[in-house]
């Protein structure tokens, strides 16, 4: 089990090692910096081992129009309250306990208080 953590949100870089690692693996960590769009509104939550200060689980949301297989159109009224969910990895020790459930709750609730009516994703499972 993952010691105390707390999920917060962070800046970018701090997860550019762990979003490597998990997610990206041919690619510097100097590259991540390429992932980070999204706009002003952009949000990165990191779930911070408090004993270690090591990123556990990451995950980022940022205004997107949803696909059209997801609700979306290029008409749609309500295109600004969609959200897309991102690079959301967890490092591979602390999988299934719960980081990444955690990561993922911050993330909703930071887009229904941005009024966000639909959080979507491309996704893989590692």
């Amino acid at each position: 089990m993952p010691g105390p953590f707390a999920v917060e949100l962070v800046d970018p870089p701090v997860t550019y090692r762990l979003r490597r690692d998990a997610l990206r693996p041919a690619q510097s960590v100097e590259e991540m910096a390429a992932f980070d769009t999204g706009g002003s509104d952009a949000a990165v939550f990191g779930a911070i081992d408090l004993s270690t200060g090591e990123v556990m689980g990451t995950a980022s949301v940022s205004r997107e129009l949803a696909p059209a297989a997801v609700g979306g159109t290029v008409a749609s009224s309500a295109s600004a309250a969609h959200w897309r969910l991102r690079a959301m990895a967890t490092r591979k020790e602390h999988r299934g306990q719960g980081v990444g459930a955690r990561v993922l709750g911050a993330c909703v609730r930071h887009v229904a208080g941005q009024g966000g009516g639909l959080l979507w994703c491309n996704a893989r499972v590692a």
